[in-house]
């Protein structure tokens, strides 16, 4: 059976002189000199600085992510010698760390604290799959695979076509952990390593060098720690016939909204440059305007495809747009039509409390200053995000040329990758139909407390949404599947308002319309179209959760690497989805269903 989505097995952490402790595998997990370790085990003897700053890409794969430790002390390298190249860090770990574990073994190393926290807080949910975090200004890239080290071997030497400059070995011993020394796998690492690629390790053990040499690497004992006896290991291979293909080197992004903006920061941070066209005079217009939008996750608990799409996205976006300026206000779900208690608490149980957490009346009292007295789950990533704020910020990068006043043009044969992010601005009629797409207009109200005092900022999900930001509250946003009467809007959010605070008085301040596009499934439309064109559309009112995970499975593709998805996940967004439907069944859109209601 797939693990889509499940809870990763306990890493079974002790502590033993202030190190961490694997009881599982009755080993340390690092030395008392840590971040000096890192240095004369790994980075040293395959000169890897040297190498990193003559690259214009460089790609490192370890298998054993551990407590991070190689990973932070190779990023305040980088940063301390000014890297501007792109740099590939991928990590396999089964066992990964809770946050708090992570930070308390990496708190004894004399790590700046701030660096141990800006790790800790970008850790992915310990759930099945791929993972992507970005660091040292989006020059170095984190991708996590969590879930077993032959299962992530195989998705990364059969979906990724870039190669790999340097290879860690940091699992536990081969005595004790021989899965993640396994013959097949280091075989693997040869059919990927690119020529005068390296391997370093901390064992010496026999096996594992007779293993490297039988797979073409050169192998060297290298001198250990001053005053012992102990050696490690650094395996070169000279020339490979592994080719990676040509670097991508341009691409152009249509729709300078959240999508276009997210598609271009996300392609800059992977070495590309980029045409960015907007139509509008500015970045963050039309739908992207929107002055409240919601970061906050629809989950479900199944172990499916489409429940692992939801936790990947929401927690890839919640850490992406943290460093572009969302505020992280929490949020609280009460169960509703949708989402009964017995399925919240299975999230909470499933995600851990630095995700979802199921909190009683008075907790809830609590971390929300008295505005509700209701048992629900809280989120506390759950963030409010500000469009044209988060758009022009996410654009201003070196490598990306903003092109604002150009008309939006559709061609499928374009002379570049070319993505098209362009909103209710579809490619046209013949393609809304085939892609199975409506534009459905909705509206956002803001309202003001008639006795003004301060309050919480934090975000409400209980049939739609309420979000107090600012000294506002604000309410929506509404789903117009037919033609409302004037006011019906604005009365429709009024009344999501006082359902919640029925003592709340409130004046109107300002209305926000605009149209959004669904697809037929409700998910984003994500993927190729044609030879040099792709499309980020569909977003309806999740953009602020599904823009930055379509950006990444954009980019992965046009670059032929690993992306943050499984198969099956990825398919559930692709552009094709609807053909082989229409195979089945009729087109939805031809059985009554409005593509274009008429907004007010």
């Amino acid at each position: 059976m797939n693990a889509f989505l499940a809870r990763l097995p306990d890493p079974e952490l002790d502590w033993v002189d202030g190190l961490p402790y694997s009881k599982r595998f009755r080993d340390i997990y690092c030395a008392s000199d840590g971040p000096a370790e890192t240095q004369r085990v790994f980075i040293e003897p395959a000169r890897l600085l040297d190498r990193i700053a003559a690259a214009r890409q460089f790609t490192v794969v370890e298998l054993g992510f551990g407590t991070g430790l190689n990973f932070l002390t190779l990023a305040l390298k980088l940063r301390d010698c000014c890297s501007t190249t792109r740099v590939r860090y991928i990590a396999i770990e089964r066992y990964p760390l809770e946050s708090h574990d992570l930070m308390r073994a990496l708190g004894s190393f004399g790590i700046p604290s701030h660096d141990v926290q800006a790790l800790a807080a970008q850790l992915p949910p310990r759930v099945p799959g791929w993972h992507r975090r970005y660091f040292n200004s989006g020059d170095l890239e984190l991708t996590l695979f969590y879930g077993d080290v032959a299962l992530g071997m195989k998705e990364l030497t059969g979906r990724d076509k870039a190669g790999v400059d340097a290879w860690f070995l940091d699992g536990f011993a081969p005595s004790r952990n021989p899965g993640m020394w396994d013959p097949a796998i280091l075989a693997q690492m040869r059919d990927v390593t690119k020529t005068n690629g390296t391997v370093t390790t901390f064992s010496a053990a026999g096996e594992v060098r007779r293993a490297l040499q039988a797979n073409g690497f050169q192998v060297r004992r290298i001198e250990g720690k001053p005053g012992t006896k102990r050696h490690t290991t650094l395996g070169l291979i000279a020339d490979t016939s592994y080719r990676p293909p040509p670097l991508t080197k341009n691409v152009r992004v249509v729709g300078g909204g959240l999508a276009g903006s997210i598609a271009a920061r996300t392609l800059a941070m992977k070495g590309l440059d980029v045409e960015l066209i907007e139509k509008q005079a500015y970045l963050g217009s039309a739908t992207s305007a929107i002055p409240a939008a919601i970061q906050h996750p629809r989950y479900s608990a199944a172990n499916t495809p489409l429940a692992q799409y939801r936790v990947h996205a929401y927690a890839h976006a919640s850490a992406l747009l943290s460093q572009f300026g969302s505020t992280r206000v929490g949020g609280l779900h009460l169960p509703d039509d949708g989402m009964p208690p017995e399925r919240l608490h299975k999230i909470a149980e499933l995600l851990g409390s630095g995700w979802c957490e199921w909190l009683d009346a008075d907790a809830v009292a609590e971390v929300t200053q008295g505005l509700i007295r209701r048992a629900g789950a809280w989120h506390p990533v759950s963030a409010i995000v500000k469009g044209p704020d988060i758009c022009a910020k996410l654009s201003q990068h070196r490598r990306i040329r903003i092109i604002t006043d150009q008309a939006h043009v559709f061609v499928t044969a374009c002379d570049v990758p070319t993505i098209f992010a362009t909103g209710c601005e579809l490619l046209g009629s013949s393609e809304q139909v085939s892609l199975e797409t409506m534009v459905i207009p909705g509206q956002v109200d803001a309202f003001v407390p008639t006795e003004p005092k301060p309050l919480t900022a934090c975000i409400v999900a209980h049939n739609g949404y309420v979000a107090s930001s600012e000294s506002r509250l604000y309410a929506g946003s509404t789903y117009e599947y037919t033609r409302w009467a004037p006011g019906v809007a604005t009365k429709t959010n009024r009344a999501r308002i006082t359902h919640l605070f029925p003592k709340q008085r409130l004046n109107h301040v300002e209305s926000f319309r605009e149209r959004r596009v669904v697809s037929s499934d409700r998910l984003p439309i994500v993927g190729q179209v044609g030879e040099h064109s792709w499309v980020s559309l569909a977003h309806g009112s999740s953009g602020t959760i599904s823009t930055p995970f379509a950006a990444e499975l954009l980019a992965s593709a046009i670059l032929q690497e690993i992306p943050i998805s499984s198969d099956a996940a990825g398919r559930l967004l692709a552009p094709e989805r609807f053909r082989s439907r229409q195979a089945r069944r009729p087109n939805p859109l031809t059985r009554g269903f409005q593509a274009r209601p008429n907004a007010e």
